[in-house]
């Protein structure tokens, strides 16, 4: 007895919705979302906690869809790691034997050091990828990322900010977020949430709220502090050693034993990468943050995980953003986008393809590990508020016209059609 097809739709989707909140699966929600009901199905990468959970989820629901339903095209997101590309191998490969229409978006900057270096699984991957009929890649330079598949159509598309950025006046949200305090994003007793549990919409997880102090933070846009104010830098992203927290602390200490005119914010949690584990990176940051609070009680703040319109206001309501990564697959920061979009000059380091994303109109770039740079940085924005105003001004329109929710999802989607 032969079992009928559920359902006839045109496109699976398979990659990672949050929690966890990063760059991927940022960037893979709101193609989700752009699909009505019953146009697409979706194999959630990142349904579960545990790694086994996800690749035992992830082959199993690649195998029902491909078993019982109907559809033309599979969009998904690349691993680039021998682990994640085991869960890859059954959509891959039934891809190619079903002669499906596959797209790949390619999110990180490492898939052909991955390759290169896959040792005896290169072939497989090889075989695998060779019937890819197009990926997406972030800027011009990373086509070389698939060199070896000369067949393969490689297409340029950028990432996006959340598109909650733009569901405000921004005369009025700048005027706003930039003279109030931090402490309206806080409900008592629903902050912080539980670890581990996503925060309700609008509340950040974290510790920390006494250092938020009413009326010191942030100075208007574009005005030198008045006395009592000051000027907004934020960290925003996973506290991992090669997103450059440690240089980030350690320089925050020397801008503060110059002047008092700052404020520094850090938001995000404790994340293991390939050179520290969560455990490990999370004594190393609160031992260096609880000093700096000694030190600087009333300059310093960490906020934990923050999202939804929390995120949108505390980026509004500062001045510079600093990420000072030398993340081995970094590539185009989702954070740096929403920091532009925002109004925020940035700080970050010439590290893989960042150089093509900050440009000298949009910040400053230093080299990776540079505690003396990220500072002087952060202190030569501080002491030109004509600059600063200007590459803030510039970063807002430039955002909105290059990186706004629309153009991305009309773009890929343009792509799978």
């Amino acid at each position: 007895m032969s079992i009928k097809a559920k359902k006839v739709s045109k496109i699976l989707l398979v990659g990672s919705l949050p929690p966890p909140y990063n760059g991927q699966s940022a960037a893979f929600s709101p193609i989700v979302g752009s699909f009505a009901p019953g146009e697409a199905f979706l194999v959630n990468i990142t349904k579960y906690r545990s790694f086994i959970g996800n690749t035992l989820w992830t082959m199993l629901g690649t195998l029902y869809y491909f078993a019982f339903y109907r559809f033309d095209t599979v969009y998904f997101t690349s691993s680039r790691s021998m682990l994640g590309f085991v869960k890859d191998i059954p959509l891959l490969l039934l891809g190619r034997w079903l002669k499906k229409r596959m797209v790949n978006h390619l999110h990180g900057a490492n898939f052909k050091s991955f390759y290169d270096n896959s040792g005896l699984l290169k072939p497989l991957i090889g075989y695998c990828y060779r019937k890819v009929d197009t990926s997406i890649v972030l800027f011009e330079e990373m086509r070389k990322e698939f060199s070896d598949f000369p067949s393969m159509k490689v297409r340029v598309i950028g990432n996006c900010y959340e598109k909650l950025f733009d569901l405000q006046d921004d005369s009025a949200l700048l005027k706003q977020s930039r003279v109030s305090p931090l402490t309206d994003l806080i409900t008592p007793g629903k902050f912080p949430a539980p670890l581990g549990q996503n925060p309700a919409p609008g509340l950040c997880r974290g510790v920390d709220t006494d250092l938020i102090t009413p009326g010191k933070f942030p100075a208007p846009l574009g005005q030198n502090p008045a006395p009592g104010l000051c000027r907004g830098v934020v960290y925003l992203s996973g506290l991992m050693k090669s997103k450059g927290i440690l240089e980030f602390l350690d320089a925050c200490e020397v801008v503060l034993q110059h002047r008092r005119d700052v404020t520094f914010t850090i938001a995000g949690l404790p994340c293991s990468d390939n050179f520290l584990g969560k455990r490990a990176i999370a004594e190393l940051f609160f031992r260096k943050y609880g000093s700096l609070k000694k030190q600087f009680p009333d300059h310093i703040q960490y906020v934990g995980e923050i999202t939804g319109q929390a995120k949108v206001e505390m980026l509004y309501g500062s001045d510079i953003f600093v990420l000072p990564t030398w993340h081995p697959s970094e590539a185009f920061p989702i954070s740096i986008l929403e920091a532009m979009r925002s109004g925020n000059a940035i700080v970050s380091t010439a590290h893989n393809f960042l150089p093509s994303l900050v440009k000298p109109e949009n910040g400053i770039l230093v080299n990776p590990h540079s505690i003396s740079e990220i500072a002087e940085a952060i202190e030569t924005l501080l002491r030109d508020p004509v600059r600063l105003q200007t590459i803030q001004q510039h970063n807002t329109a430039f955002a909105h016209k290059e990186y706004n929710q629309e153009k991305y999802v009309n773009a890929v989607r343009s792509v799978c059609q």
